[in-house]
């Protein structure tokens, strides 16, 4: 059975290479998601600032603002209580890096998926991430009616 999600997601696609960018655009799309699309991570940030996304996937390395540069302002934001949505799960993309995936993940990275990486194995792992969600959103509405006083 094919993942539905109970509510529309929202995913940004950050990706400099215009076909693997249309490819994920495609793939995330036709599994019910809602997304947007940039080239770098300047554009990015200008989405961000506007709206809120459960799922940030990034190239890691783009002329126009890589990954990490991304990934610092995001924080940023999250410092400054301007972004902050703790159910934004941010994801890399990379075929190479300077930066070892442990310290990306140390920096509030979920995952990084190096290419070519398979699409399923990364779907399944956003999943999971996206599920955590419900449990969480479930826990806390099972601890917040059992704590209302007995009429």
């Amino acid at each position: 059975m094919a993942f539905q999600p109970i509510q529309k997601y929202k995913v940004l696609i950050v990706e400099d290479d215009s076909v693997m960018r249309e490819m994920l655009a495609i793939d995330f799309t036709n599994k019910g998601y809602d997304v947007e699309t940039a080239e770098g991570a300047i554009e990015a940030i200008r989405l961000f600032q506007d709206q809120e996304f459960h799922v940030i996937l990034s190239d890691y390395r783009m002329p126009a603002g890589d990954g990490l540069q991304l990934l610092l302002e995001l924080n940023k934001y999250k410092e400054q209580s301007l972004f902050y949505r703790t159910s934004s799960f941010i994801f890399m993309l990379t075929g190479y890096s300077d930066t070892p995936p442990q310290e990306l993940m140390d920096q509030g990275v979920c995952q990084v998926f190096s290419k070519p990486f398979d699409r399923k194995k990364m779907h399944t792992i956003i999943k999971e991430q996206l599920l955590s969600i419900h449990t969480q959103d479930a826990n806390d509405k099972v601890s917040v009616t059992s704590k209302k006083p007995a009429a």
